[in-house]
């Protein structure tokens, strides 16, 4: 048994950021791809939903990216003090 006793909280920031970025890639082209075709379809009152679309492609990803960077530093944070007192994560490896 190995114990995980302390987790950079900045390489969970790291980690847990690029992970929600996958995320919401992939959320932010449905999302954008929808809200196109819906602004295409609808002819002249649709170019603003196309504009959203756009924007949706790349500020869902961002927003996930950000807010996944915050929630790793500080879910490191908090585990690195409760791991601290109550001991860490109890992990079995094989070779």
């Amino acid at each position: 048994m190995v114990t995980l006793r302390r987790i950079d909280p900045f390489s969970a920031a790291k980690i847990s950021a690029l992970c929600n970025l996958f995320v919401g890639l992939i959320i932010g082209i449905i999302y954008g791809l929808f809200l196109i075709v819906v602004g295409a379809v609808s002819g002249g009152e649709g170019v603003a939903l196309i504009g959203i679309g756009v924007a949706a492609m790349i500020g869902i990803p961002l927003f996930y990216a950000v807010f996944g960077l915050i929630g790793g530093l500080i879910g490191g944070a908090i585990y690195n003090f409760i791991a601290s007192r109550f001991g860490g994560l109890e992990i079995e490896l094989t070779k």
